[in-house]
């Protein structure tokens, strides 16, 4: 759990609250399961917390050389999907 008490997040002063640092602390790895998940429970209802981790994700992909996806990718692929055949098994 010494990860969620970094002062070094990539987060804005303001907003390094508890629900920041653990999501800090996921992204980097370093929390347990159960903080994850609880991480993932926050952004449910935390619009500032899932930009931050969109924008964190962005970074990295950034920092790896991966080009973000074009505004328009998830409504094209929502339209491809709609459009697959249903397979019962």
């Amino acid at each position: 759990m010494s990860a969620l008490l970094k002062s070094d997040t990539l987060f804005p002063a303001e907003q390094a609250d508890d629900s920041y640092l653990m999501l800090s602390a996921a992204l980097d790895g370093e929390a347990t399961r159960a903080e994850t998940e609880a991480c993932v429970t926050a952004m449910k209802h935390n619009d500032g917390l899932r930009q931050a981790w969109s924008e964190s994700h962005l970074v990295g992909d950034l920092m790896r050389g991966v080009m973000p996806a074009s505004d328009d990718y998830m409504s094209r692929f929502s339209a491809q999907l709609a459009v697959e055949p249903t397979v019962l098994a």
